[in-house]
């Protein structure tokens, strides 16, 4: 289990960044906080869980800080970094006043002036897809019930990334 986290965790750091980043190249930021240069929603279509039931539509809402930086020669986003809370959560809670001035200011490890940041609401929080948007409770059994007894997680990189 903790290898495929991994693998989900690599997936999404090597292909999302550059799907974020065309997208927010034509999307102004909808949150208030200056720090923030883009949200939107990323949409993926017929989403597919490990267990093999599905959605017709999964809504992966995000936000940026900062700029992308491209290689020139593959075109690659080569500064971008997806945040992903610990314990679940959404992207805004990296916005915190303590967790933003010691990782995003300048000369701090995650300086929004060098990196491109990516921070989504996790499935089922936020704006992303919930059960409250009017999924229940086809959404709820797939993401919160463990009908199986175990803690296999729900949502793989095949899942995200096709």
């Amino acid at each position: 289990m903790r290898i495929q986290i991994f693998r989900l965790l690599a997936v999404l750091c090597l292909q999302l960044p550059l799907t974020f980043a065309l997208e927010t190249a034509t999307t102004k930021a909808a949150d208030p906080d200056p720090l923030v240069t883009a949200e939107s929603d990323y949409i993926l279509k017929d989403f597919h869980f490990v267990d093999g039931e599905s959605l017709p539509e999964l809504k992966l809402h995000y936000r940026t800080i900062g700029q992308p930086a491209s290689n020139p020669s593959t075109g690659q986003v080569k500064n971008a970094v997806l945040l992903i809370h610990g314990t679940t959560g959404t992207g805004k809670e990296f916005l915190a006043k303590g967790f933003r001035d010691a990782m995003f200011e300048p000369g701090q490890p995650l300086d929004a002036a060098k990196y491109y940041l990516i921070l989504p609401d996790a499935i089922g929080l936020g704006g992303s897809s919930k059960p409250s948007d009017g999924l229940f409770p086809a959404m709820a059994t797939k993401i919160w019930s463990q009908p199986r007894n175990d803690w296999s997680p729900r949502v793989s990189e095949s899942n995200i990334c096709g």
